[in-house]
């Protein structure tokens, strides 16, 4: 949440550069400021590095965490790959399309983040259910991502923050296009929006993934993913009751 706000409502691309780059030791690229600009201090840069530390000590505690290291860097740097797209739509909104949006913006959620340090916690799952189960829980991380999009992107037209998927979405229709998302006045976003059926193309994009969780979950014996699968389903049923589709 520090990291994505700086991402979403700053949108300051030398500050992310920086903060990204706290649990890598500098191993991240960061962005660099721009010429004849000095890279301004930011108190939340300390800060950031008190929270990794604490996080890092608890996750080297965990039985797997040799073995699973690799993977939790790789999705912490997912993560962060996912805000700097956030920050990259937003300067340049003639960059978006649905296609890099289904790629990179489910990682915001941390679900592969929170499934790997699982994984390293739990030394009674086989090897062989280690793909299986990270597989499952890409499509869990997008339902979750879709499921917010439908609370989330009324209010973001308001801040003109364009890299909601919705957005993609309308644009992949053909409903939108770059122009219409980065000028129109926010009322007329809206109605454009509401009529183009993105929400929709959203709602089939969640079955489907659901559908892909199911057949992936049925093959995993050693832990229940049936249980996440069912707290997808209320977290889609919250969405739509906060949206007045129940």
């Amino acid at each position: 949440m520090l990291v994505d706000d700086v991402a979403d409502v700053e949108r300051d691309a030398a500050l992310l550069g920086r903060l990204a780059a706290v649990p890598f030791a500098g191993a991240l690229r960061s962005a660099r400021p721009r010429e004849g600009e000095a890279p301004r201090e930011d108190g939340r840069e300390g800060w950031a590095r008190e929270l990794w530390q604490g996080i890092e000590a608890r996750a080297r505690a965990l039985p797997l965490a040799r073995e699973l290291w690799p993977a939790l860097r790789f999705d912490y740097d997912q993560v962060f790959t996912c805000m700097r797209y956030s920050v990259l739509i937003n300067e340049e909104p003639w960059l978006l399309n649905a296609q890099e949006h289904r790629l990179y913006a489910p990682h915001n959620m941390n679900m592969m983040v929170f499934a790997t340090l699982d994984l390293m916690a739990s030394p009674g799952v086989p090897r062989e259910e280690w793909g299986l189960v990270r597989g499952a829980f890409v499509h869990a991380q997008v339902m979750g991502q879709l499921s917010n999009m439908m609370v989330t992107w009324e209010r973001e037209i308001a801040a003109r923050d364009v890299s909601s998927g919705v957005f993609a979405e309308a644009l992949d229709a053909g409903s939108l296009d770059p122009a219409a998302i980065a000028s129109l006045p926010p009322r007329e976003l809206h109605a454009r929006m509401l009529a183009s059926g993105a929400e929709a193309r959203l709602l089939a994009h969640w079955h489907q993934h659901r559908a892909s969780f199911a057949r992936l979950a049925g093959r995993v014996r050693s832990l229940d993913l049936e249980s996440l699968l069912a707290g997808l389903d209320e977290l889609l049923r919250s969405a739509q009751a906060a949206r007045g589709r129940l």
